[in-house]
């Protein structure tokens, strides 16, 4: 029984971290499971994980592991 708006105010202050951010983070981790067990290619897991731009995909890989995902699977 929560606006979007409360909500994000109410995540972020029992969370210290935006929803936005949260969930940004689960879908790269999420990624990095799916890049371990090899099966797909890093454009296949990036689309299933919600990203649709591959270049933002990589750089926010980048930043959090400190290798992209090719490097990962390497």
């Amino acid at each position: 029984y929560m606006s979007a708006n409360y909500f994000s105010s109410y995540f972020r202050k029992v969370t210290n971290i935006s929803f936005s951010d949260y969930v940004t983070r689960m879908r790269i981790n999420h990624a990095r499971e799916l890049l371990r067990e090899g099966k797909k290619n890093v454009t296949e897991i990036a689309m299933e994980c919600g990203f649709n731009n591959i270049s933002y995909f990589n750089r926010l890989f980048k930043q959090k592991y400190n290798l992209t995902p090719r490097e990962l699977r390497s």
